[in-house]
């Protein structure tokens, strides 16, 4: 299932052979002047949903790869002392931190984000994590699915738990881009 121009909704994509699907996952390549680390770190996420041709749970593996991915690279660009909020032991921030600097700091809007012109749809933003507001208003209930929530769900639950989230590795493709955009730029 996966997202299609004019149409953001998961749509059920069929491929006939290995090439066509091949092709598929490779139009979700980084940027190539994306820092070689994460660039391989993000590979190997795409590996991943490559192999989902034999095993489609090799695509839920990939997701968690690519959260993996963008995680790192979130901590390579905004992880300074003086940029995400840190945890109380002084260790790394965490996803959401991350993902609250990039949006409300660095500035990332839906209108920067290649996936929101090319499906249209709603907020891909507001899906990314809860704000300090939502948290308040939300109270004892549990969070929506957001992206840190997927994160978290995979990394610390059963990853195979639910059905592959359409899109997902484009959109960390193109939160990657945005965060490295100063050196694609150069």
């Amino acid at each position: 299932m996966w997202p299609r121009p004019g149409n953001p909704g998961p749509v059920y994509l069929s491929f006939s052979n290995l090439a066509d699907w091949l092709r598929f996952i490779e139009e979700f390549n980084l940027d190539p002047l994306v820092p070689r680390m994460m660039w391989e770190k993000y590979r190997r996420a795409q590996k991943l949903y490559y192999l989902g041709w034999i095993d489609g749970d090799c695509i839920k593996a990939g997701e968690l790869a690519a959260l993996v991915a963008l995680e790192l690279a979130l901590v390579d660009r905004y992880g300074a002392s003086d940029q995400a909020k840190r945890p109380r032991n002084g260790g790394k921030p965490t996803l959401a931190s991350l993902i609250t600097y990039m949006v409300e700091e660095d500035g990332l809007t839906d209108d920067q984000l290649p996936i929101f012109h090319k499906y249209g749809g709603g907020s891909i933003v507001r899906n990314l994590y809860e704000t300090k507001a939502e948290r308040k208003a939300r109270g004892n209930l549990l969070p929506l699915m957001n992206l840190v929530e997927r994160r978290n769900a995979a990394a610390h639950g059963d990853p195979f738990d639910t059905m592959p989230a359409a899109g997902l590795i484009e959109v960390v493709r193109d939160l990657i881009e945005y965060a490295y955009r100063n050196f694609i730029r150069e």
